[in-house]
């Protein structure tokens, strides 16, 4: 009798092992997911903000070319390139 108690108590053991190996496996997956999602949001915000910032650009830029209403002028104009201060 205790030859099978041993083994129904191996096999539990066993058991309990491949569930916690599972469950780990889950957590792993769920983590994996998870860190994917927020890096895919964060990457989306910043290329965003980075995108109106190159809009921005280009429009100083324009302006500065080319005045504010956008005709050529005549001569040298002066750029500064220092950013504004707000």
């Amino acid at each position: 009798m205790a030859v099978g108690i041993s083994k129904l108590n191996s096999y539990l053991i066993h058991d309990t092992d491949s569930q916690q190996i599972h469950v780990l496996q889950e957590v792993l997956i769920f983590l994996t997911l998870l860190t994917s999602l927020l890096q895919y949001m964060v990457q989306r915000m910043t290329y965003q903000s980075d995108l109106r910032r190159i809009v921005t650009i280009i429009s100083d830029a324009k302006v500065a070319a080319w005045g504010p209403k956008m005709i050529p002028v005549d001569g040298k104009r002066k750029v500064s390139t220092h950013p504004k201060k707000l």
